[in-house]
């Protein structure tokens, strides 16, 4: 979901921003990468659904996905 800054009335930006959905980023054969916080990334695979992974370098998420996919 994208929000326009003039969407959010002033005063409640932080409001808003605890509120809002972490942007989820597909990655290869299943893999998918959510960003949580401003540097807080999550790894999850869907050959592994009960277990996920955190880093806070987009990068190393990205390694982290291509090393499931080796698997």
């Amino acid at each position: 979901m994208v929000v326009d800054q003039s969407d959010v009335p002033l005063g409640q930006a932080e409001e808003h921003q605890a509120q809002s959905e972490p942007l989820q980023m597909p990655y290869e054969h299943g893999c998918v990468i959510v960003r949580e916080h401003a540097n807080t990334f999550r790894v999850r695979h869907q050959r592994f659904p009960g277990r996920h992974w955190e880093t806070n370098d987009l990068n190393t998420a990205r390694m982290i996905c291509d090393e499931l996919n080796c698997e």
